[in-house]
């Protein structure tokens, strides 16, 4: 799995933080940290670049898909759609944690909507 657990920042529901306007900061371990600390996101943005069965942006994001899609196959235990976008829920309930990520009953990766 590219995403690390202890880079990402969460909100006081323990929701992972996230944004898509601004600039890619690092590249921390495969996780795309934006220039504010956050998860760095593009939701059906362009691009196929791929790392560890992940879809990101052509300028780094990773790809999401919170439209509650079919779930195509699972990439390190994380659901993800036909494209590869990985599945999310913003401000979903956590139902159990996934590699240090909260996630909810079906998996999918519980966030707080973009900013």
């Amino acid at each position: 799995m590219s995403l690390i657990a202890g880079v990402l920042p969460k909100d006081a529901s323990g929701r992972v933080i996230t944004r898509t306007t601004g600039a890619l900061n690092q590249f921390n371990g495969g996780t795309p940290v934006a220039d504010n600390g956050t998860l760095f996101v593009g939701a059906f943005a362009g691009g196929n670049n791929r790392l560890g069965g992940l879809r990101y942006t052509d300028i780094g994001a990773l790809t999401i898909d919170n439209t509650n899609p079919a779930i195509a196959a699972y990439v390190a235990g994380f659901p993800v759609d036909v494209a590869g976008n990985l599945l999310t829920e913003h401000g979903g309930t956590i139902d159990h944690y996934t590699a240090g990520l909260p996630v909810n009953a079906l998996g999918q990766l519980v966030t707080v909507a973009p900013a």
